[in-house]
């Protein structure tokens, strides 16, 4: 996070960040992501994926699947100029089209946000509750990619809550909030194995996170 703190001291928020707030359910999260979303001075987009984390009030509901949903900005919805606009979608959990909706949400975005900085604005805020349902491993669609690796070329703080870890993130780099440390530090497992009653070493930890035993080389752990 260095450099993306003003002269006061405070979080940048309209730096183009990117933010995760992860945790157990009822953990804070939630509420620590709304606080930082409320700040941001400009344009802003929440996806609310259980419809129940807000923000609800002085929103802009988006409906639809992907082919029903605008491509670009609805600016004729602002009622005063100047005036920060938010909206917010509620995807159909049950959808055949579930990723591919949610990502037409989040390029809604990025554009947006790189058109509101070269209009003189201070970009995008997106704000994504579950965002485990949203960039799920090897299935996360191309918008989203876009806004977890290049968010800061289009201007778009992205604040991001969870219950797991980042799809593609080592298991060591990220751990929630008041989820017990990993069982293995360095190159190997903690773990006794089933062959060889020996602790072995491991060459990855199968997908599992932190919270979850890690397997050895030969997949044998207890």
């Amino acid at each position: 996070m260095a450099g993306s703190f003003n002269a006061r001291g405070e979080l940048e928020v309209s730096d183009g960040l990117l933010i995760l707030a992860a945790g157990k359910k009822r953990s804070g999260k939630s509420v620590l992501a709304l606080v930082l979303f409320d700040s941001f001075p400009d344009d802003r987009v929440v996806i609310d994926v259980n419809g129940d984390d807000g923000p609800r009030q002085d929103v802009i509901e988006l409906r639809g699947s992907v082919h029903e949903l605008p491509r670009r900005w609805p600016e004729e919805q602002r009622e005063h100029p100047g005036q920060r606009m938010t909206l917010r979608y509620v995807p159909d959990v049950g959808s055949a089209t579930f990723l591919e909706d949610v990502d037409a949400v989040v390029g809604l975005a990025l554009a947006h946000g790189r058109e509101r900085h070269h209009d003189g604005g201070r970009g995008c805020a997106l704000l994504i509750h579950e965002i485990g349902r949203v960039a799920p491993a090897n299935r996360t669609r191309p918008h989203m990619l876009r806004a977890l690796s290049q968010n800061r070329h289009y201007r778009t703080t992205v604040i991001m809550c969870g219950r797991v870890r980042l799809a593609g993130a080592p298991c060591s780099s990220t751990r929630s909030a008041g989820s017990p440390p990993p069982t293995a530090r360095g190159r190997t497992c903690s773990a006794p194995c089933r062959r060889t009653g020996t602790t072995a070493r491991r060459s990855s930890c199968a997908g599992r996170g932190p919270s979850r035993s890690i397997r050895c080389a030969c997949s044998n752990a207890i």
